[in-house]
């Protein structure tokens, strides 16, 4: 018989050839991927040891850099860090995307210490920055977050706390009313807000309330503001200062939480209330 045409010899071994370079080019492309996530993984350690990120995090789950001439609290040591850069979203989403995999993704295999310790349920924006000073890269964390698509947080498990940027408070009301607002109000009198938290000059106590009333008008029935008031002794802990911030919140549906103060090198000027 005669000889196959060209196209039509050997197929076994064209189709082995086909499945071998098929499988090199996935492995190469595998390869590729793990390279990129090593280095953004090894960015990430040298970003939260060397740079804007350093230290702890006071509690906070995510740190958001602070914008130039951002907000100094006195009674927060990462307050008195100095400026670097401002954080983007995926920065701010890759704690959760560690602990709480995106929809139809599978988790990655945790630390021995994280994985003792429960699913992420809590989101809070706070701590080493203003977070409504990098307020696009924020938003559009919090709607990750709270995308049924991807990590289906509730919004009422994620809150934003500020020191009082009014104009991003109003217009949080109007982006995201769905998602949980705290203010660090920590004083009932401008004055010695002013004393404890150098950006409390930018924005009056009237305006400052104002804001918290447009923010509620947006949102639901039944919503309240998170109030955080860090107890100093000597400083705004007398029964006077809490009829005085009862009379400035009246009316108003806020939930108070009382932080105990953690001494530090950087302010010996204040102490825990007793």
């Amino acid at each position: 018989s005669s000889a196959p045409g060209r196209r039509g010899r050997w197929p076994a071994q064209r189709a082995a050839r086909a499945r071998m370079a098929k499988k090199r080019w996935m492995h190469k492309s595998a390869e590729t991927a793990r390279q990129i996530d090593a280095a953004r993984d090894r960015r990430d350690r040298e970003e939260r040891t060397g740079g804007s990120l350093r230290g702890a995090a006071d509690g906070a789950l995510f740190a958001i850099d602070r914008a130039k001439g951002g907000s100094r609290a006195l009674f927060k040591k990462d307050g008195l860090l100095t400026s670097v850069r401002q954080t983007m979203p995926g920065t701010s989403t890759k704690p959760a995307k560690v602990a709480r995999p995106l929809k139809g993704q599978t988790a990655r295999p945790l630390p021995k210490h994280a994985r003792a310790r429960a699913p992420v349920r809590n989101v809070v924006f706070m701590g080493m920055g203003e977070p409504l000073n990098n307020y696009a890269a924020v938003l559009e964390s919090v709607r990750v977050m709270v995308d049924n698509t991807k990590f289906q947080l509730s919004p009422t498990r994620v809150t934003v706390s500020t020191v009082g940027i009014v104009p991003r408070m109003v217009q949080f009301g109007a982006d995201e009313p769905r998602v949980n607002l705290a203010l660090s109000l920590h004083a009932p009198t401008q004055a010695t807000r002013e004393s404890i938290m150098p950006a409390a000059r930018a924005y009056p106590l009237p305006a400052l309330l104002g804001a918290v009333d447009a923010y509620l008008a947006r949102c639901r029935a039944g919503k309240a503001v998170m109030i955080e008031y860090i107890m100093l002794r000597d400083v705004n802990d007398a029964v006077a200062d809490a009829h005085a911030l009862a009379d400035l919140l009246a009316r108003r549906p806020v939930v108070i939480n009382l932080i105990p103060y953690n001494p530090t090198d950087a302010t010996p000027e204040y102490a825990r209330s007793t």
